[in-house]
């Protein structure tokens, strides 16, 4: 177990969270919109109410090509880790905010649906 801990760093299990944020907020909305029939909210305010409407479609294309995006930060970041810490590092941290973003998102966007 010890010899595991020292090969995996904090930059890839930051940038592995965001990843995972983004997958589960892809499984939770296919899961929670799989039944929908008609259209569904994709944009809304709490001012002017409801902005956007489309398919469940929009919303699982938006989810699978943000986990492709995260998926590429996470690529480049286990490619920085051994030449510029400083940048792997903030990679891996705007990684993980990112998916934490886009799973708020989707729980948003699940809530009003």
């Amino acid at each position: 177990m010890k010899k595991f801990l020292a090969r995996v760093s904090v930059f890839r299990l930051f940038s592995a969270g965001g990843v995972l944020g983004a997958v589960i907020a892809l499984l939770w909305a296919w899961l929670a919109l799989r039944t929908a029939e008609g259209p569904v909210i994709i944009s809304f305010t709490s001012q002017l109410g409801i902005l956007r409407v489309g398919s469940p479609a929009v919303l699982y294309g938006t989810a699978i090509v943000a986990c492709v995006a995260l998926l590429i930060h996470s690529f480049l970041v286990h490619a920085l880790e051994k030449r510029n810490r400083f940048l792997a590092g903030f990679l891996a941290v705007a990684t993980f905010f990112l998916g934490f973003l886009i799973f708020i998102a989707y729980a948003a966007i699940i809530s009003v649906n």
